[in-house]
């Protein structure tokens, strides 16, 4: 199992590559850490996601384009990361809201069942 963190400025107060102290927040040695500053991670899943399912995973209140972040997804073992975004087996948002979905939905995956 591997995690991803992408880290990108979505608010006033987080504008800047991510520190020390913020990235020892999730100590966890599966997890990989990223910054997209220009927001790339957000844009590609909105453009190659299903419209429909891009449009319930972003934020659109702050005008155009769209902006997924806040967000949790799993992936099955089933999943193939190619040339487009894969579709997710689960996703909620925002993220401290759905910690208990996620549990579960990690669960399902890690015994194959998503």
């Amino acid at each position: 199992m591997r995690i991803i963190m992408v880290w990108e400025h979505a608010t006033a107060s987080d504008q800047q590559v991510p520190d020390t102290r913020v990235l020892a927040l999730v100590s966890d040695p599966r997890v990989v850490q990223f910054w997209d500053p220009d927001r790339l991670t957000s844009r590609t899943m909105v453009r190659e996601l299903p419209h429909d399912l891009a449009y319930a995973m972003a934020d659109t209140t702050g005008g155009a384009p769209p902006l997924v972040w806040d967000i949790a997804m799993v992936y099955g073992p089933k999943a193939r990361w190619g040339d487009r975004f894969p579709v997710p087996s689960f996703f909620a948002t925002p993220v401290p809201d759905s910690i208990d979905g996620f549990r579960a939905a990690l669960a399902r995956a890690l015994l194959g069942k998503e």
